[in-house]
């Protein structure tokens, strides 16, 4: 049994998801993806180390069941982003 009514939830802060591809990627010219238009795609990862990180930026959630395509991981979660 699920206890998430029992919460007050508030979300202080969303931001958008980005997708950077090739300048010759069929959606490279697109001011906007649809979140379904890349969902087969394969993408560079952050490692498993980095747990929940690697599942929001994979976009898990949203997928519908559909795995994940990953191409490669990047080595070390903590300096991806610096």
């Amino acid at each position: 049994m699920s206890h998430q009514d029992t919460f007050n939830i508030q979300v202080p802060i969303r931001e958008p998801r980005w997708v950077a591809v090739r300048k010759e990627y069929r959606l490279a010219d697109s001011h906007e993806v649809a979140f379904a238009e890349p969902v087969r795609e394969r993408f560079l990862a952050l490692p498993e180390a980095a747990g929940p990180l690697r599942d929001y930026w994979l976009a898990l959630a949203g997928r519908d069941g559909y795995p994940a395509g990953i191409s490669s991981a990047s080595r070390d979660h903590k300096t991806d982003f610096t």
